[in-house]
């Protein structure tokens, strides 16, 4: 479900307002903080339904009862801030909120990108993401970091969030001249997510959807393969998208960076290479194909 530009940013200033009222200092957001001066109560719980968590209105209290058993058996984990700031956006969001007090509540699976077809749990999602990383502090804490993956890590320590996410919110308020790809555990292509800069570009569809279509020795197929849990190089935009001609000018060098996620997949980060875009000569681009293929 794709969200309009304008509803993300109401939803993205809705999560900065709350983050101002509730937990302003830099950092991580304290969810606590908000759940308490909300009087909104969590009851952490291992459920045998496969949901993540669900809020319920008592009265005049709501509840978020979060599934352990799906959030890594730990009530403090990321997936567990991110399952947390969605239910916070069911509340926070007032169309949400108002069908809450009308209807039976519905238990809610998150997870950004990661095939939800219901509108309602797709602004839920990026709510949550912008109450964790408000973009106001994401963007102001991602400066000088290093590359692209040096950065997201190191944002993903300082919010408390998920490398997912973090990503994600990267390529939306910091560099839009990159894009997230999400592999599953099994080595498919997840989604990819190119970031505006590449969409206007055109830079929009990848060419694999299994390992065996990535360049033999690119950094991505290292890491499926399982020889590094993280890995770095360099490929060709002519490699990763459809439509880009070998011998064209937009067949730039881009910087991948992968790393393993666990029981999670596997995360690629693409950007442009160096400062800017730098067109390969027509014999480099005949070398690079002859590598790749």
């Amino acid at each position: 479900m794709k969200l309009q530009m304008s509803r993300r940013q109401e939803l993205s200033e809705l999560a900065e307002t709350v983050v101002g009222l509730h937990s302003p200092q830099p950092g991580a957001v304290n969810l606590d903080s908000i759940l308490r001066e909300n009087g909104i109560r969590l009851h952490p719980n291992r459920f045998p339904e496969d949901f993540d968590a669900i809020i319920v209105p008592t009265g005049n209290t709501f509840h978020i009862h979060l599934n352990i058993r799906k959030v890594d058996g730990n009530p403090d984990s990321r997936r567990a801030r991110f399952s947390i700031a969605h239910e916070l956006g069911h509340y926070f969001i007032d169309e949400h909120r108002t069908r809450l007090l009308t209807e039976p509540p519905q238990p809610s699976l998150c997870g950004l990108f990661d095939g939800n077809e219901c509108k309602e749990e797709d602004e839920a999602d990026h709510f949550a993401a912008n109450l964790i990383m408000p973009p106001s502090h994401f963007k102001s804490a991602a400066h000088g970091q290093g590359s692209p993956l040096e950065t997201i890590l190191k944002l993903s320590r300082k919010f408390d969030a998920s490398l997912t996410a973090t990503a994600i919110q990267f390529t939306n308020h910091v560099s839009d001249r990159s894009m997230v790809i999400r592999w599953t555990p099994e080595g498919t292509l997840a989604w990819a997510l190119p970031g505006r800069g590449y969409r206007t570009d055109g830079y929009r569809t990848v060419i694999f959807k299994t390992p065996e279509k990535l360049p033999k020795d690119s950094a991505t197929a290292n890491v499926i393969a399982g020889k590094h849990d993280h890995d770095k190089g360099v490929l060709t935009m002519a490699s990763i998208f459809q439509n880009v001609a070998l011998a064209g000018e937009r067949n730039t060098l881009v910087t991948e960076e992968a790393i393993a996620l666990g029981d999670y997949g596997v995360l690629t980060i693409i950007s442009d290479h160096g400062h800017a875009p730098t067109t390969l000569s027509p014999r480099t681009q005949r070398r690079q194909s002859r590598k790749f293929n």
